[in-house]
């Protein structure tokens, strides 16, 4: 059997709400006709209504859904035994491309360590990171509170602001300005509507050093730590529960 390259995989977070599965939708209805994708939707809930929904698309694709709690933790081995189940398809033509969407509390840092750490049947190539989210979303006081706000922003490569078009010019404005202030600088901040972006503009993008530089910041991996960041950062101290 010929070595297979490196497969791109891409990382597609975001609140609830934000129209994470609507912009992957968009995604694969520009899929290249000689591409099969593999799609990995980690749901929370016990109906995998958004897994359904994708895989009614494209018969070709393979979607699999994650369920039993946020693949950064609890369900972060279903995570690994999903990606390997769908690199070992036995089918005529292989997974070209890897989407995962984690659940709104999956923190994207552990995902990542996940993606790097585990051993796969096939290399992954991780690329520029989108973090999917709305200008009602990005007022600043939520931007004090809540920490996974902050963290899925941090570390994301592309910012798609969606639902412009329900939104005001002001929330717009205001949600633009709390992004393009960001650090580290976004490689690419784009308004969008209804999850619509053209592939060739997310396939452009290169990440940072190679895709390697990608613990920008620390992992939080307790209350106490992370109080301890907020503290440092944002002067502070809302408790991890409490800041979504």
């Amino acid at each position: 059997m010929p070595q297979l390259n490196a497969l791109p995989t891409h990382l597609i977070t975001g609140l609830l709400g934000s129209g994470k599965t609507t912009t992957i939708r968009q995604l694969l209805l520009q899929k290249p006709e000689n591409e099969r994708w593999g799609i990995i939707i980690n749901e929370f809930g016990e109906v995998d209504i958004d897994a359904a929904t994708l895989q009614s698309q494209d018969s070709n694709d393979s979607v699999l859904a994650v369920s039993g709690g946020c693949v950064c933790c609890s369900a972060q081995h279903g995570l690994t035994q999903a990606i390997n189940q769908l690199l070992s398809e036995s089918t005529e033509k292989p997974i070209s491309r890897l989407l995962i969407e984690p659940t709104w509390l999956g923190h994207p840092a552990k995902i990542i360590d996940t993606l790097r750490q585990s051993l796969f049947v096939r290399p992954l190539s991780l690329q520029p990171i989108i973090c999917v989210i709305t200008p009602q979303q990005l007022t600043p006081l939520r931007w004090q509170k809540s920490a996974v706000m902050r963290d899925l922003v941090t570390l994301a490569d592309i910012i798609l602001l969606n639902k412009t078009d329900l939104s005001s010019a002001d929330e717009s404005r205001i949600g633009l300005e709390l992004l393009q202030n960001c650090y580290p600088p976004k490689t690419q901040i784009k308004p969008i509507q209804q999850g619509m972006i053209p592939l060739a503009e997310i396939l452009s993008v290169k990440r940072p050093n190679g895709g390697e530089n990608i613990n920008r910041f620390t992992i939080l991996s307790s209350k106490q730590g992370l109080a301890n960041h907020l503290k440092q950062t944002t002067q502070t101290t809302q408790p991890f529960e409490s800041s979504l």
